[in-house]
């Protein structure tokens, strides 16, 4: 793989916390609050005690969202363009400060934590091509027995929590199937250690976290087999 080619293509940070109904009133408070900073280009406010608020860059499709349920928050930003991870992860725990106080949030039980990324192959113009034959040693041939055409194929790995290591991670590593050049790394992280307001700034370690796991750990792996490439 090329560690050059490596690119951020979406950041997802989901916050479970116990069941709490929201108030509509409540979720208008924290939107009239947030607003003052985050300049939203759609919102909605449900009667079920639900709400979404978006940034949108209307050239790039760049978006941030916001999403309200009565067990979670969830915090994406896709379609990266221009904001860093740090930029979405300070936005990110601005937001989370103001739904504890404004939704009356006492702890987040659980976090979850997602990374994609994008990637070329080193040499290769195919990323199906690499993972098939050059990661898992698989002929062309031997795929024959599925009598259909190979339009995308791919690994998953599960790293289970250790006493080192207290969270886990769930790695996708997959051609991308709207354009087959490109190698689609996923890495999906859960913490399990307690979220509180005075914590918050755990949110960018553990973001963090997650995506190194693909620019070392992933990317280590995928590069074993660069030298095979050449051959």
């Amino acid at each position: 793989m090329n560690k050059e080619s490596l690119r951020d293509v979406c950041y997802t940070i989901n916050l479970l916390n116990p069941n709490i109904r929201h108030t509509k009133e409540q979720l208008q408070d924290l939107y009239a609050n947030t607003a003052k900073i985050h300049d939203y280009t759609y919102s909605v406010i449900r009667e079920n005690g639900t709400a979404e608020f978006r940034i949108t860059d209307q050239r790039t499709s760049e978006t941030t969202k916001y999403v309200f349920t009565s067990n979670s928050i969830l915090l994406v930003h896709e379609f990266i363009n221009k904001i860093s991870l740090d930029h979405f992860a300070k936005s990110a725990s601005d937001i989370v400060s103001n739904a504890i106080q404004y939704l009356n949030i006492p702890i987040f039980v659980e976090q979850r934590y997602v990374v994609r990324c994008h990637a070329n192959p080193l040499n290769l113009s195919d990323a199906r091509k690499f993972i098939t034959e050059k990661v898992c040693s698989i002929k062309e041939s031997e795929l024959n027995p599925y009598g259909r055409i190979v339009h995308g194929i791919g690994l998953r790995f599960f790293f289970p929590p250790t006493s080192n290591e207290p969270n886990e991670f769930d790695v996708k590593i997959e051609s991308l199937l709207r354009d087959p050049r490109c190698l689609y790394l996923e890495c999906m992280a859960r913490f399990f250690q307690p979220l509180q307001k005075d914590s918050l700034d755990l949110m960018r370690t553990n973001l963090l976290s997650t995506k190194e796991f693909i620019y070392s750990n992933i990317s280590d792996f995928l590069n074993q087999f660069n030298e095979k490439e050449s051959e």
